[in-house]
């Protein structure tokens, strides 16, 4: 069930995108690193775990423009 709530999310991005429709596809992507780290660090609050998960998984790989 885990990895299927993930590749749904995956196909609903993919099925906005091929619409056209950004924004839809842009909210469903951001709701990744939630279930993601609801998935790592189940028992942590939704704002630490979604934190920890960017940070691990994306933060770590990519910088913000704001940042230079």
């Amino acid at each position: 069930m885990k990895v299927d709530s993930i590749s749904f999310i995956l196909s609903e991005i993919k099925r906005y995108i091929d619409k056209g429709e950004c924004v839809g596809a842009f909210y469903m992507a951001l709701t990744l690193p939630d279930v993601c780290g609801k998935l790592k660090y189940p028992n942590d609050k939704p704002k630490e775990r979604y934190i920890k998960w960017f940070d691990e998984y994306i933060g770590n790989y990519e910088q913000s423009p704001l940042a230079k």
